[in-house]
């Protein structure tokens, strides 16, 4: 690097020189071009001066340029300069990491003056050692020692022993954290052992009293059970003597016949009562109350009872008709040889148009199932609304009897 600052500083002053050197030559070759004409001579000499000059202008940039030989040389100042920048901040890392190292010396240093410091110490403590043993030498104190078994035996008892000592410690810090800081005096603690041994008989006695407790419970639980059994068979030999009971008291004058005509009349009721809702567009159905009479449920009015005789003219002959519609179907159609046939007497005079024509329907429904209905009526809509006719002529006095024919719609 040294002699590559020398060659620059050298290429440098030689272009110094030159310029300085081609400066006096420019003028004066000005001054030999005006005097050119009259000093042929001194132009001669002065043009075999800028040959000697330019020779060594060439020689001294090598044949180049001047201007390129300088930017070459800026070239390379450039890349020695950037050279010696990484070489300081190699040296500024060197010299931290010397630092480093410094600091780390002083710190072995120093460590070794404790090490050294505290083997010294050792070793006074051997010395002393060695003077209460009332030995010379630490050679002198080694063969004393047993053989390696013995030593091994030694260690293993001194590590045993160790091992004791903290787990003492450890439970000795243990009762000392649940005493907290609370103390014994000695005829307290004297009497401990006292109190320990009554503690002992009578977790004895509380044992062997469990025991007899538990057999003493094993023979209650015996005994619920049986009297759960027996409680078991008293209830349904209560409930057969209630029921056995109860058929004695219906079983007495005439209850047993009643019972029984008023479960049929509750089912009678039922029956009627849903034909009576078929023939009342779901209005009207029929109850039995506690009396063993029959009320009307009006469930076009939110289900208010009310009695029979409260309704028209047309709404008791409708309820009439399902009455006897009902006990129709228990009666004649229930026995060996079912009655298929019902007569109807009267009664549609009553009724209105809708209600004629509702109750029409109804009993052709009827037809068509398992039972044939027959109509006692003088009124004309009727007889145009039958499929078959019986018509009765009634007798005339002094003449022929009375007349039957039938009729086909």
């Amino acid at each position: 690097m040294s002699s590559l600052n020398q060659e620059l500083s050298g290429l440098e002053q030689g272009v110094r020189e030159s310029d300085e050197v081609q400066l006096p030559l420019m003028l004066e070759k000005t001054n030999c071009e005006l005097e050119l004409q009259n000093l042929k001579t001194v132009g001669i000499e002065a043009a075999r001066d800028i040959a000697e000059l330019k020779s060594k202008c060439d020689a001294l940039t090598e044949g180049k340029p001047a201007l390129e030989r300088t930017l070459q040389v800026k070239q390379e100042l450039a890349l020695v300069t950037g050279t010696e920048e990484k070489l300081r901040k190699v040296y500024d890392r060197t010299k931290e990491v010397w630092a480093q190292a410094e600091q780390t010396q002083a710190v072995s240093h120093k460590t070794l003056e404790l090490s050294r410091e505290g083997f010294e110490a050792s070793q006074h403590k051997l010395e002393q050692g060695l003077k209460m043993a009332q030995f010379m030498t630490t050679p002198e104190a080694q063969s004393a020692l047993g053989d390696e078994t013995e030593r091994l035996k030694m260690n293993q008892d001194i590590l045993a022993f160790q091992q004791d000592v903290l787990s003492l410690k450890q439970k000795r810090e243990d009762i000392e954290e649940r005493l907290k800081g609370r103390s014994l005096r000695p005829e307290e603690w004297l009497a401990w052992p006292i109190r320990f041994k009554k503690v002992e008989n009578d977790h004895t006695e509380a044992i062997e009293q469990r025991g007899a407790n538990q057999q003493r419970l094993k023979k209650i639980n015996e005994e619920h059970e049986e009297w759960m059994r027996l409680e078991h068979e008293r209830k349904e030999l209560s409930h057969r003597q209630g029921l056995l009971k109860s058929l004695q008291n219906v079983f007495k004058g005439n209850a047993f016949v009643e019972f029984i005509a008023q479960e049929q009349l509750t089912n009678v009721s039922l029956d009627a009562s849903e034909r009576l809702k078929q023939l009342t567009n779901q209005r009207y159905a029929l109850e039995v109350d506690v009396e063993g009479g029959f009320i009307i449920r009006d469930d076009a009015n939110g289900g208010v009872r009310r009695p029979v005789s409260s309704l028209s003219g047309g709404e008791t002959f409708l309820t009439a008709l399902a009455l006897a519609l009902a006990l129709s179907t228990q009666i004649q159609l229930r026995g060996e040889s079912p009655l298929e046939f019902f007569f109807l007497d009267e009664g549609f005079g009553t009724l209105d148009a809708n209600l004629l024509e509702t109750v029409m329907n109804t009993l052709e429904k009827l037809h068509l199932q398992n039972l044939t209905i027959g109509i006692i009526s003088h009124i004309p809509e009727l007889k145009n609304r039958l499929a078959r006719r019986l018509v009765v002529t009634p007798a005339e006095a002094g003449g022929a009897g009375s007349q039957v024919k039938l009729e086909m719609a």
